[in-house]
């Protein structure tokens, strides 16, 4: 098969599986058999057994939407590919690109495209900027593993904190329900908006220290165990 010769360009977005999230009580004891009692440090691998007991390691379809961190190219655009492997040792896929997903109103040539995209050798992108495409699964099959996938981005995006690696934490089923809670009381508006608000930005905040502050332990030299 002529890989190259395969690739296209496509000007709109195939379906996705729209995952509805289960009740705030479901979703917190989801959580809690994953995580509870786990450390920061042992997050990755409690997820990875989650998610590989659940996905299907191959055979299904994604729309990979990459970031300015994960993008081949100057833009973050997105792709359809095919999912050829899930990684049983990190939260990663193997997949093969079939098609560039860009507005109709840019103008980019496809041998430009496939320059810059190396698309004749699979590559492995983060799981959670894959979309499993729902078109043609008509008996549901690959639901449970847009399931699975969703509750990695969700972990990512509504539980973890910039400070949970502090070196005596672990999860709790009282941390994970109240910060379950915070995503549904912030989605309903219990929560005044100027409240939200000032989440949002301390959160963020948060974010850009711990990065700092990773990027200067990096470049000291130092190691992850001796930065407290």
């Amino acid at each position: 098969m002529d890989t190259e010769s395969d690739f296209s360009v496509s000007y709109s977005c195939p379906n996705v599986y729209r995952v509805e999230l289960a009740s705030m009580k479901d979703l917190a004891i989801t959580f809690a058999e994953i995580l509870e009692g786990v450390s920061f440090s042992g997050v990755e691998g409690s997820l990875v057994d989650y998610v590989t007991s659940v996905v299907e390691p191959i055979g299904w379809k994604a729309v990979w939407r990459s970031t300015k961190d994960t993008s081949p190219l100057d833009l973050e655009y997105d792709f359809i590919a095919e999912v050829t492997n899930v990684s049983l040792c990190g939260l990663e896929a193997e997949i093969h690109l079939k098609s560039v997903i860009i507005d109709d109103e840019i103008s980019s040539s496809l041998d430009y495209l496939k320059e810059g995209l190396n698309i004749e050798n699979p590559r492995n992108v983060p799981l959670r900027e894959l979309y499993v495409v729902s078109e043609d699964d008509h008996e549901e099959f690959f639901q449970k593993t847009a399931i699975a996938i969703e509750h990695v981005r969700f972990y990512y995006k509504h539980i973890c904190r910039p400070w949970d690696d502090e070196p005596d934490f672990v999860y709790t089923e009282e941390i994970i329900k109240t910060r379950v809670q915070l995503y549904f009381d912030m989605k309903n508006n219990i929560i005044p908006k100027t409240m939200i608000s000032k989440i949002k930005s301390i959160l963020k905040e948060g974010t850009r220290i711990a990065k700092e502050l990773k990027q200067l332990y990096s470049d000291m030299g130092i190691s992850d165990s001796k930065q407290r």
